[in-house]
């Protein structure tokens, strides 16, 4: 029994139609199951757009192929500037029709870009800030540096007023004391 089933795997191995035939219906078995799958995406997409499946009919999806291929080159030669700037309705209808794994790159794309202008914006007003607050710091110590010499101006003045007023009242004191002698 064991010899029947090596000369079956033999025969097997050695038949082109059996090869052939198996590979054929293996190839239309995965044809028709990425046409399966192709299809529970698409209705799954629907479901999420809000698109009737069985209302659709086959002249229309003829029709939006067409325009489904325009708007498919549209939106995979966007540029990331127009990815910035344009509004997510906008962007969203025109990712309708393209894949998922690329629409979902797309707007993966675009988030990232968004958040590098957030983040270069936020670096750039703390860098602002920080110079406003070194020249509000260099203001303030130039006032306090003014303010000094202002002090030690007065502080001079008063110095001289104190001298003026001891020799004067010693003159007075000397003036008096000559005039009572």
């Amino acid at each position: 029994m064991n010899e029947d089933s090596i000369e079956l795997f033999d025969f097997f191995l050695s038949d082109d139609d059996f090869d052939t035939t198996w590979k054929d219906s293996v190839e239309r078995q995965s044809t028709r199951q990425t046409a399966f799958e192709d299809e529970d995406e698409r209705d799954i997409r629907n479901l999420f757009e809000g698109v009737n499946a069985e209302v659709e009919n086959d002249d229309e999806e003829t029709s939006t192929d067409e325009s489904d291929c325009e708007s498919q080159r549209d939106a995979t030669e966007i540029s990331d500037e127009e990815i910035i700037n344009l509004r997510l309705k906008e962007l969203n209808r025109r990712l309708r029709n393209i894949p998922f794994e690329e629409a979902a790159k797309i707007r993966k794309r675009r988030r990232n870009l968004k958040n590098r202008t957030y983040a270069l914006n936020c670096r750039l007003k703390k860098r602002r800030v920080h110079e406003d607050l070194i020249n509000e710091n260099t203001q303030l110590k130039k006032q306090v540096e003014d303010g000094k010499c202002k002090l030690l101006e007065i502080l001079n003045e008063k110095e001289e007023y104190k001298k003026k007023y001891k020799e004067t009242r010693q003159a007075l004191i000397a003036f008096t004391h000559k005039k009572r002698h």
